[in-house]
């Protein structure tokens, strides 16, 4: 439907109305025979009248997307104003708050503490008699998870004030990609609050600064949600996203219609999504999350476009495709036969897939997407063949146990200022990591460049909370400091003492691919090679790095390394990292071992680890940088290029 033109009839239909009921209550008036009741009334409909006019102009400029529902366009109409109200109300409340962060963030941590008095864990770690920030520091320890444990479980058992006053009704469960997942009993309401102010100020920026998203079109959330489980209790357990899913009228107002989140294996899932956002060509944004996500949805376009683009101009699903009845049926409902878009797709796709995004939705905005840290290799590629220039963004920093940071500038999306409204930050310094314990810095403290642990308190039962996520400062907003995600204290590489972190390890693979003529890289992790070698039943003296690598040519294809070139990225970790330099010249370290698997190794090897662990998720998944387990080890080794 053209809602645009629809819209500008019902403008002028309502302003028509207006003034015709305006001249009749004026006519009244004039000749004395209306009542006060009947003035009551006729002045509402005036005002009715007035107010619908304006609705239907405004939502005529915004040129609504063709595919919208009723509901759709007015939800999506409301969502969009209230973003521009509270969007803008909530980034100058930040400001604010960043002009005065020691008095912002005093204030935070008495609101915290004293919202969970009358809870045992409150009662237990003597929160009454915390007046500061430096009491707070002396009396409560720094923390990991297993401090937690007993206190979580007892909530999700169905205890009251444990953790908190307010009622538990979910419990948010971490990856689980190289471990037991962990369990955070939430309070959804209180937990999204914070979440839903950093995007609305981030979608109010964004916003102000692309043309393209000032307009009424959709949205593509892509996302493969597990199964939402149930503690013993009956306390609904699963991951953010699939908590995100439970907003049914949100998730209505997306291209995707919402019974496709009840599909849980990926490929099925992501062919699902892929039918739908192709069908609409007025699509603004699209939510992957995360680039491996990203690389398997447009790989699956790749693979499967002639299929795509049939069951486009038939209007159905194709027939193969492993999901149930019951879930066909629901989704068919919305299909209808699109000939044309099939074959204006199909003309797209017969010069191949390089810079889709832009050639298959003109209007499109920017990915919503994760591209710092782990993510940095898999959405560097997935930029540099799929996005066109078009903008890639992750900009509210977070992870299943807090938000952290919202970035405010579109033109660099890898920054992000603190959160200091919503969360109490401390910080180790560098020097500290190793220590028992560490003097911890406030957020007022911490330095330009600096390198420091994130250590967080926040509303929904965590307190001097060691986070594990490294940052590095990079500059301020007011008062504020801006930082730049690094890497997870887990994920360093370690055979003499040189710890090499995961974020300088991963430039220097990227520098040397970019030295190979004709070779993409594909994904990698490494291993120090004493754990390599305990599944060869091998014993040396010798202490190296293993680097696990997939490559393709710049067209997809099979290249074979030479050893020459793989000699390339011992030399770039050396230019890349001093500390290993020095202990390679020493011979203290001996040379990289540059072990090259075959294609689609890393796609297997996600497969393995999600079956290892049945309640990891898709959706979810980071590959660790640093892989030390048996089973996924001797699973690469036996993947030899």
């Amino acid at each position: 439907m053209n809602w645009t033109r629809l819209s500008c009839v019902l403008s002028i239909g309502c302003f028509t109305a207006l003034l015709f009921t305006s001249v009749m209550m004026n006519q009244s008036w004039m000749r004395g025979d209306m009542t006060i009741t009947g003035g009551i009334l006729t002045g509402m409909l005036v005002l009715a009248f007035l107010l619908w006019t304006a609705i239907f102009a405004d939502i005529a400029w915004y040129k609504p997307a063709e595919s919208h529902t009723w509901f759709s366009l007015f939800m999506t109409y409301i969502m969009v104003k209230l973003t521009f109200m509270f969007g803008k109300r909530q980034l100058a409340k930040f400001n604010r708050e960043c002009q005065d962060i020691v008095g912002t963030q005093e204030k935070l941590l008495k609101t915290i503490l004293k919202g969970k008095f009358g809870t045992v864990y409150a009662h237990d770690h003597n929160f009454a008699d915390i007046k500061s920030r430096e009491d707070f520091t002396k009396i409560h320890p720094l923390t990991t998870y297993t401090h937690y444990e007993k206190y979580f479980e007892r909530a999700i058992h169905g205890e009251k004030n444990v953790t908190t006053t307010k009622k538990i009704d979910w419990a948010l469960l971490t990856s689980g990609t190289t471990g037991k997942n962990k369990k955070f009993p939430v309070n959804m309401m209180e937990y999204s609050r914070s979440n839903n102010q950093m995007n609305m100020m981030y979608q109010y920026v964004f916003a102000s600064e692309l043309p393209k998203l000032k307009r009424l079109i959709r949205h593509s959330f892509v996302i493969v949600p597990p199964e939402v489980q149930a503690a013993e209790s009956g306390l609904p357990m699963g991951s953010v996203g699939a908590a995100a899913t439970s907003y049914k009228s949100v998730m209505k107002c997306m291209v995707t219609p919402i019974e496709v989140f009840e599909i849980h294996t990926e490929a099925e899932a992501l062919y699902i999504h892929l039918l739908f956002a192709l069908r609409e060509k007025t699509i603004e944004m699209i939510s992957v999350l995360f680039p491996m996500t990203a690389r398997t949805f447009f790989q699956i376009l790749e693979e499967q476009w002639e299929q795509l683009c049939e069951d486009i101009r038939l209007g159905r699903i194709n027939p193969e495709l492993q999901i149930s009845l019951e879930i066909r049926q629901k989704i068919s409902k919305y299909l209808t036969p699109l000939p044309s878009r099939a074959a204006e797709l199909g003309a797209i796709f017969q010069h191949g897939f390089r810079d889709i995004v832009p050639r298959v939705w003109p209007k499109c905005a920017y990915v919503y997407m994760a591209s710092t840290g782990v993510f940095k290799p898999c959405a560097g590629t997935v930029k540099e063949l799929y996005l066109g220039g078009v903008l890639d963004a992750y900009p509210v920093y977070g992870c299943t146990e807090s938000v952290l940071g919202v970035n405010i500038w579109p033109d660099n999306t890898t920054r992000y200022a603190f959160a200091c409204g919503c969360v109490f930050f401390e910080f180790i310094p560098q020097d500290q990591f190793e220590k028992q314990c560490p003097q911890t810095l406030f957020l007022d403290q911490i330095q330009v460049g600096g390198v420091y642990e994130v250590v967080l308190t926040n509303v929904t039962g965590l307190y001097r909370y060691r986070l594990g996520d490294v940052i590095r400062v990079v500059g301020f907003h007011h008062q504020n400091p801006v930082m730049e995600v690094q890497y997870r204290l887990g994920m360093l590489l370690n055979v003499c003492f040189e710890k090499t972190p995961e974020n300088v390890f991963c430039d220097a693979v990227e520098k040397a691919v970019k030295q190979l003529e004709d070779v993409r890289l594909v994904d990698y992790t490494t291993s120090e090679n004493v754990h390599v070698e305990k599944i060869w039943g091998e014993t040396t003296k010798k202490k190296y790095y293993f680097l696990f690598l997939e490559v393709e040519t710049s067209d997809g294809g099979n290249v074979q390394l030479t050893d020459d070139q793989k000699c390339m990225f011992d030399k770039s970790l050396c230019d890349n990292y001093e500390i290993y330099n020095n202990l390679r010249l020493q011979d203290s370290i001996q040379a990289m071992v540059v072990y090259q698997v075959k294609r689609g190794t890393f796609q297997q090897l996600k497969h393995t680890m999600l079956s290892a662990n049945p309640q990891s998720t898709y959706f979810q998944f980071k590959l660790p940088r640093v892989l030390r387990k048996d089973a996924f080890l001797a699973f690469l080794l036996d993947q030899n290029y």
